[in-house]
């Protein structure tokens, strides 16, 4: 088993560094900013081999930057490398970026991509939730287009559990396989359903208005949940000022809650 880290989305990456205590070197901080970049905050490191970052909130999180790579790249580097990893994780497309500063630059790519059907455990609020199909995973947050109830489950003759304002962010866990209907979730516990018709990706400006995502209270239980999930291993290649050419590898698979990284 992989050791993990659980990473949740919090303070800028300054803040960060700041709470390590001490002075960070360029080598180690591609380690710190392995773990937290783009935002990321806070961890718990197991035993084992390799190291894993359960990404929570996929749109403003960043992806692994490995030590080796993060002693030939300045904080703007990493933190581009990361950014440019995570994107394509999440699109499946490769990626660019450049600093003229240095003159360094960098591309992402995919080298494999796969999919898997398993059941998951996912908590759901028992008051609310009345059946958990399977689903298509996705584990990203997106805004309602516009005001939109929340059902029980995948359809409108299912009861009012809730509802969402225009430009609300919450986390989709999924898309129901063979409709359009979305699970949605607050504080890692799904809660309810709604139509992608009334769902888009959230931007960076609705995102950074915030997002209420407290645990909600009542009951809850965990259900297992057959689930569709794709996991891309990226190649990452960097071009150092001097024309020496770096590379490294990051393995993502879906959750529910957003993308699981590994550094292989």
């Amino acid at each position: 088993m992989m050791s993990k880290i659980a990473v949740l989305l919090a303070a800028s990456l300054t803040t960060s560094l700041t709470l390590t205590g001490c002075e960070t070197t360029r080598q180690d901080m591609g380690a710190v900013i392995g773990g937290v970049t783009g935002g990321l905050l806070g961890s718990q490191i197991g035993s084992g081999r390799g190291r894993t970052l359960a990404i929570l909130g996929g749109v403003a999180a960043g992806a692994l930057v490995g030590r080796e790579l993060g002693r030939y790249l300045d904080e703007r580097e990493q933190r581009q490398l990361a950014e440019a990893t995570h994107n394509t994780v999440r699109t499946g497309s490769s990626s660019t970026w450049s600093n003229p500063q240095t003159g360094a630059s960098g591309s992402t790519r995919v080298v494999d991509s796969r999919s898997a059907t398993e059941f998951v455990q996912v908590p759901v609020l028992k008051e609310r939730v009345e059946t958990v199909p399977p689903l298509e995973l996705i584990g990203e947050d997106y805004a309602a287009t516009s005001p939109v109830n929340v059902r029980g489950g995948p359809g409108t003759d299912y009861k009012r559990v809730g509802s969402l304002r225009r430009g609300e962010v919450i986390m989709v866990q999924g898309r129901v396989k063979g409709s359009d209907w979305h699970m949605i979730s607050q504080g890692g516990v799904a809660t309810g359903f709604v139509h992608g018709n009334f769902l888009a990706p959230a931007t960076s400006t609705q995102m950074a208005a915030g997002k209420v995502d407290a645990r909600p209270g009542g009951a809850v239980e965990t259900a297992s949940i057959q689930a569709e999930s794709t996991c891309r291993t990226i190649e990452q290649v960097v071009v150092l000022s001097d024309g020496t050419e770096r590379t490294d590898t990051v393995t993502a698979c879906q959750t529910p809650n957003g993308w699981e990284y590994q550094q292989t």
